[in-house]
């Protein structure tokens, strides 16, 4: 009887030891089935708004380059490869190599929807599969900045770190073009993932966190710096955790090594292309491009006060940097910025300070930003609890109307556009003014539009042109022996004159005022309903969307 109770006793317990595990297993399913949902309605409102827009500036009947002025490069590389003979080798590095293999392949699965009929068209396919991923990638980058606050911070500094992501201008407008910013953002955000996940003991990340460094790499050449928080993150986890096996820290720079070559494999099968390349990038990057930037502050000083400033928003700018001297001072912190500051100081060394350059940080600002706002919002209590809320509630309320205020200059009428609808009711043989060649900046009076990069073309489109153009430049002599009929002025025409030589720029506006009346100034600012944002002097790869353009008419 008693051996009968044994087994029966121990049934039992089986039995009971299967339902808690059961129940526990299906308790794991539950919570991670909510976080899904949960990250999913938390990307779709940043993916609604990378997609909104993306056809803005698309080459057309009218144009056929895009007011972008990169995204001409992604498309030349693609044309470049010949799938059919095997010939996957891009012939630019400039930048990595990786998106331009992403953006052949989605174009080749969008030609199998789309079959346009004229050049510009072929050229607006490539060009929208390229911002397609770009817009994927941005919101992906949501939900993994989401997931890094996450196991950081909690659920509170998540869903903060994942709103700045979602509408800071910088990375929201961005998103809108076939570049590689956003792409090397998001394998950056990757990595940082990864690494959240290696300082919580997670030794299955180590490798997949340097592969994603590798790959950042592959897209932009000094993203490579994110490596560096792969061994960051093994030395300050707590000593809790268990010391990584050694043959996974042997394999480290194997698997960084691993990811460059995935994505940039003609780096090392055609070093003698992609060596000379990337001094030639690199060279440029440091010694400048011309009269832009010159005059600045350094580089370290200008990120801070005007791509920042104008790409996050002031409330938000100032979030991040006290946000990254709070963070510093723990592990946690010290592991998501000690490589981007690193990277902060390579970038700022050099003479040419686009916004876009600032992109990669963008994760791991956001992540630090929302533990930042986090812990202002439980260290304080009682009736001080209310005095930290309202400011935090006003920078997350600012940083919101002030993305979707650029969101929807997506989405409205271009200036050049409208200028160009202008010259519909002027007849034909008149002579029309333009400040050098046709660019991205110019309104389409003529189908070319793309600088200096292909000016045989520029001749060809003028046989084919009602109206009779007129290449200038923006001086007193050139602007004093004017004797078109209109002159066309595109903000990129002048705004570095007017800032370093407004002496220069004062006379050459007067030349222009004396022989022509302004007709039509189309000046765009972003606003949201009544709510308008000052212009200011935005930085320049901001201004693609809404540069002022205006158009002038000769005086009787």
């Amino acid at each position: 009887m008693s051996v009968f109770k044994r087994v029966i006793n121990n049934g039992c317990h089986d039995s009971r030891k299967a339902c808690i595990k059961s129940l526990n297993s299906l308790c794991l399913i539950c919570k991670r089935t909510k976080i899904i949902a949960l990250l999913f309605l938390i990307m779709l409102p940043g993916l609604l708004l990378r997609l909104y827009g993306l056809k803005w500036g698309l080459p057309n009947e009218r144009h056929l380059f895009s007011y972008h002025p990169d995204e001409f490069y992604m498309v030349g590389a693609v044309l470049n490869m010949d799938p059919q003979h095997l010939d996957f080798n891009p012939g630019f590095f400039n930048y990595g190599t990786l998106f331009i293999y992403l953006m052949a392949i989605v174009s080749a699965i969008v030609k199998l929807f789309i079959f346009p009929q004229t050049d510009a068209g072929w050229m607006a396919l490539y060009i929208l599969s390229g911002r397609i991923i770009s817009a994927f990638l941005g919101s992906l980058s949501i939900g993994l900045v989401f997931l890094s606050a996450r196991r950081l911070g909690g659920l509170k500094a998540a869903l903060i770190s994942a709103l700045f992501l979602s509408f800071w201008p910088m990375h929201l407008i961005h998103s809108h073009f076939a570049t590689v910013d956003i792409a090397a953002a998001f394998f950056v955000a990757l990595a940082l993932w990864l690494c959240c996940r290696i300082y919580d003991g997670e030794d299955k990340a180590i490798l997949w966190a340097a592969l994603s460094s590798g790959l950042a790499a592959a897209t932009r050449y000094n993203t490579a710096l994110v490596f560096a928080a792969v061994p960051t993150a093994l030395w300050l986890r707590p000593r809790v955790y268990p010391k990584p096996d050694k043959r996974r820290l042997l394999l480290l720079c194997p698997a960084a090594l691993l990811g460059f070559f995935i994505g940039c494999p003609y780096a090392f099968l055609m070093p003698s292309e992609f060596i000379p390349a990337v001094k030639h990038a690199q060279q440029l990057i440091a010694c400048g491009l011309g009269d832009l930037f010159q005059h600045t502050s350094p580089g370290w000083i200008y990120h801070l006060q005007t791509n920042f400033v104008y790409g996050l928003g002031l409330p938000a700018a100032l979030t991040a940097v006290s946000a990254v001297i709070y963070n510093l001072r723990s592990n946690r912190g010290k592991m998501l910025l000690l490589w981007a500051m690193l990277f902060y100081l390579l970038i700022g060394a050099a003479q040419v300070k686009f916004m876009r350059y600032m992109l990669p940080l963008t994760p791991a600002l956001a992540v630090a930003s929302g533990l930042f706002m986090k812990q202002l919002l439980e260290r304080h209590c009682g009736k001080l609890r209310m005095f930290v809320m309202l400011p935090v509630l006003f920078v997350l309320m600012y940083t919101v109307i002030y993305g979707l205020s650029f969101s929807f200059l997506m989405g409205g009428p271009d200036g050049r556009d409208l200028i160009a609808d202008k010259f519909k009711d002027i007849e034909a043989g008149h002579s029309v003014a333009v400040m050098n060649l046709p660019n991205f900046s110019t309104p389409p009076l003529l189908w070319y539009n793309g600088g200096k990069v292909a000016p045989e073309l520029y001749r060809q489109s003028l046989k084919g042109c009602r109206l009779n153009p007129e290449v200038v430049s923006f001086n007193v002599g050139d602007l004093q022996r004017l004797s078109s009929d209109y002159l066309v002025l595109s903000e990129y025409d002048y705004r570095e004159v007017a800032r370093q030589h407004p002496e220069n720029f004062a006379a050459c506006m007067s030349a222009i005022n004396k022989q022509y009346r302004l007709t039509l100034a189309v000046v765009t600012v972003p606003h949201l309903g009544p709510l308008r944002f000052s212009k200011g002097f935005p930085p320049h790869d901001l201004l693609y969307v809404y540069p002022e353009t205006r158009l002038y008419r000769r005086k009787e």
